[in-house]
Parts: structure tokens; C-alpha cells; sequence
């Protein structure tokens, strides 16, 4: 059968794949065994090795492909029977290696894993054989076109405000009011008889979410948002700095069975719900983790995924620092832009000339990538000339092969909107825009030379 998956999540150990027939949602199982890799010396491996045997993990050999170089290494996979051992067995390495052993493929989430186990797109269409309510075999269906046809999802918009022993909330146009216990009321019996399947709110993951929750319980109402038993982190928020600005990011409010973000979501505000389902399908992360997460981690992701489907190993640490530069050597290679200052007075026949997404076209353009940025194998591709850099021409760099689809999708996306009108413009605008935001970020991205043996 042929279905929409729409997300997947962990659920008593086992992996919970949301799919959309039509307008009817199916929610089967699947299994999942995780899977990570770790380095060291061969004394050391055999000791390792024997612990986690006695703790039910499976371990065997894997020749792997590093992910800087491009080279095989040996290694040795541990396998976990339940997802709920993998953290355990993680520490069991680190701790017998006094955290001298190399990890690859450990820091990744469950929806992670079984996204790219599967080398699944969210709301792709995917090939299902069952049995029962556990799934035998899943595929993505191969689909070049970027018109991208998403189902139709029930959505369901929350906002509250809380003015002393009043309360008011609103469920799309549906407006509650009265005392705390009066509004809770009456909102839990809405959202259940609803039933949406994307849940909008302002200031979910912020306060909304929790103060609902809180309020339920005090009053003796049973409240779920997930279609399944909700398991929220008792995680604190954390505050940091970047960019010139302190950022305060709160725990995730992830709804089992249903999707949840924040209108207030950059990427939501600028492409509303089909500009968001392009980028989750695009970034190849499931829906509630792209719309939380930066355009940095966004592309991260979108690498990870092509590294794992290519037989990389994913390190757990970041290994790579930038080569030593001289004072001369920094004078010559990072000059920054040339501005040059016009002429002032009146100009005729003037053209304007604009890169479309420069500094993606050109790493993708010119391979420029962490692993092929001066490589031992082509060492007399100067491409840098005054800076003496050489780049690849064997191989295709990770960076360049995860942003290529990017950059075509906008494209294309920005045609059409430019060639049809009404509601397919709105509809290509939407997408257009929320790749705009992850391609103009592109140049956050730092490149980092190879680490120097």
C-alpha cells in the first residue's frame, strides 16, 4: 500500500510511524534497533566488547567510511536490542576508554535514526507492507518532481490569556471564557471531540502548554495532547549568546500523534503550513524537530542524512579545527568583499546584476566541502591560487551534494510563483520562502579545513 508518512516516534520502545491514508490517519509499528560505532585500540575493544556482551548488546566488526576523509576505518558496532539500552551502552564505551575512544553515529535522535535508517522524507509518499499493526517493510517511493502534493491535515490554533481569576482562550474562532476550571472545561472537550491533527500555538512550548497542563491537573481534568500518552522532558530551559543577542530556549513540547509548533516560528510565519512541510521534507527532519531548530542545524541535518545514506560514519565529537595560518598567510586569504564606492550624480542604462544564494552556488559549484578542501589526492587542483588551495575533482563533497536539491527547489519554486497567479503563486511562494530562509543561512555555515595528522 501506498501512503503519506507524515511522522514517527518512540512509544514503549518501539517506533510509532504515522501515515495518512486519504483523510484517514494509520498509526503502525515498527521496529527499531539502534545502532552506534566506536574506535580504539585493540586490547581495549576486546574488554569493551565483552561488558556490553553481558549487558545484551550485540557487537561485531564494521568497516566504516570516515567522515572527514572519505577513507575506510575499522571499527566495532553495538547493537541494542531497545532504544532505551543505547544511552547506557554509550557510557559503557566512554567510561572503559576514559573517554578515549572515538563514537560515530551515537548523537543521533530517535526520529533521527529511524529517518535515515529508512531514507524516509517527511510527508513523502512510502511503500508499506504489514502485518497486523506492525510494519514488515517500508520505502520511499522515487519522485522527481518538486511539486510536492501535501495531504490535508485538521489544524487547530491555541492562544490564552490569563488576566487574574479570569481566563480566555481560543480554539481557532471559538472563544472560551469564565473561571480557570470553566475554560479547562470546556477546552478539553473541544480538543478531543477536534481532533486535529496540527495543533498551532502561541507560546506553546514557552508557557501555554504547561500552564494548560498544570491547570488540568489542578482541577481534576484529564488532559492529553498527544494521541498517544504524552511523555514531556522535565528539562530546563537554557539561555545563550549568539549573534549579539541572548537567547532563552525553552524544553520541547513534541505531541505524540500529532504536530505541534509555534506560530510565532520564523519559518512558519513566513511560509505558513505547505512552506513548513517543504522544509521538513526538504531538511529530511521530522516536522517538530525543523520548526524548533536553526538554519544551521537544519543543513546539519540535511548532511547528516547523506553522510549516513553513503556509508559515513556520523562522529560524535568534532574533531576538525582550522589549519595554522601565519599573520601574511590571514592577510592574503581573508581580505573579506571589495566595496566599490559609485560615482555620484545621474546614471542612464544602469544594470543590476544579483547572485541567486551565492555562497551555496559557489561551494556547490566549486565542491567546496570539509573533505575536499585541501585533500592529499589532488594536490595540483589549485583552485585558490594566492592562497595556494587545492580542492578535489574526484569526489563530490558532502556539502555540495546535500545543497545542490536545495538550491534547484528554490528555483524552480521561485518560477512558478513568478508564472501563475492566485491560489498555486500563494502556494509556490509559501515554499520559496521557506527554503529562502534556510539557503540565505547557507553562509553561516563555516567551513572547516581538514584536520592536519
Amino acid at each position: 500500500m501506498i501512503y503519506d508518512f507524515i511522522d514517527v516516534f518512540e512509544h514503549e520502545q518501539k517506533a510509532i510511524v504515522w501515515l495518512r491514508d486519504g483523510g484517514k490517519n494509520i498509526f503502525l509499528k515498527h521496529e527499531l534497533k539502534p545502532r552506534f560505532y566506536f574506535k580504539t585500540t585493540k586490547e581495549l575493544t576486546q574488554t569493551i566488547v565483552l561488558e556490553l556482551k553481558k549487558r545484551g548488546a550485540i557487537c561485531f566488526p564494521y568497516i566504516g567510511r570516515e567522515f572527514a576523509t572519505g577513507e575506510f576505518i575499522e571499527t566495532t558496532t553495538v547493537e541494542a536490542q531497545q532504544y532505551s539500552q543505547l544511552h547506557n551502552f554509550i557510557k559503557i564505551v566512554n567510561s572503559m576508554s576514559d573517554f578515549t575512544a572515538d563514537l560515530f553515529n551515537s548523537d543521533i535522535s530517535f526520529q533521527q535514526r529511524y529517518v535515515f535508517e529508512y531514507k524516509l522524507a517527511p510527508f513523502s509518499k512510502v511503500w508499506v507492507e504489514s502485518s497486523g499493526d506492525k510494519i514488515v517493510s517500508i520505502s520511499q517511493q522515487v519522485n522527481d518532481s518538486f511539486d510536492s502534493v501535501f495531504p490535508k491535515l485538521k489544524t487547530l490554533e491555541i492562544e490564552a490569556s490569563i488576566v487574574g481569576a479570569s481566563s480566555l482562550l481560543r480554539c481557532n474562532d471559538i472563544y472560551f471564557r469564565g473561571t480557570e476550571k470553566e475554560v479547562i472545561k470546556q477546552f478539553v472537550d473541544y480538543y478531543r471531540k477536534e481532533d486535529a491533527d496540527v495543533v498551532v500555538t502561541h507560546g506553546g512550548d514557552k508557557y501555554l502548554v504547561e500552564y494548560l497542563l498544570q491547570a488540568a491537573s489542578k482541577n481534576n481534568i484529564h488532559l492529553n495532547f498527544g494521541r498517544f500518552t504524552d511523555t514531556f522532558s522535565n528539562e530546563q530551559g537554557k539561555s545563550y549568546f549568539t549573534y549579539g543577542r541572548v537567547i532563552r530556549k525553552q524544553p520541547k513540547k513534541i505531541f505524540k500523534g500529532r504536530l505541534h509548533f509555534d506560530a510565532e516560528a520564523f519559518v512558519y510565519q513566513e511560509g505558513g503550513l505547505e512552506g513548513t512541510f517543504e522544509l521538513a521534507k526538504t531538511t529530511y527532519m521530522p516536522l517538530q524537530l525543523a520548526i524548533r531548530k536553526s538554519p544551521g542545524t537544519s543543513i546539519s541535518n540535511l548532511q547528516m542524512f547523506f553522510a549516513y545514506k553513503n556509508g559515513f560514519l556520523i562522529p560524535a565529537k568534532k574533531n576538525h579545527y582550522e589549519k595554522f595560518k601565519t599573520a601574511l598567510k590571514l592577510l592574503e586569504v581573508d581580505k573579506g568583499g571589495f566595496s566599490y564606492t559609485p560615482i555620484i550624480g545621474l546614471h542612464e542604462n544602469v544594470v543590476e546584476l544579483d547572485f541567486s544564494s551565492l555562497y551555496p552556488s559557489i561551494m556547490v559549484l566549486h565542491n567546496i566541502s570539509p573533505e575536499t578542501v585541501l585533500c592529499d589526492c589532488c594536490k595540483d587542483n589549485i583552485v585558490v591560487p594566492e592562497a595556494g588551495y587545492n580542492i578535489c575533482n574526484k569526489k563530490v563533497g558532502l556539502v555540495p551534494l546535500a545543497i545542490k536539491g536545495v538550491l534547484e527547489k528554490r528555483l524552480y519554486f521561485k518560477h512558478m510563483k513568478n508564472s501563475t497567479s492566485g491560489e498555486v503563486k500563494a502556494k509556490y511562494a509559501s515554499m520559496s520562502n521557506a527554503l529562502k530562509w534556510l539557503s540565505y543561512k547557507f553562509w553561516l555555515y563555516r567551513l572547516q579545513e581538514r584536520k592536519v595528522r
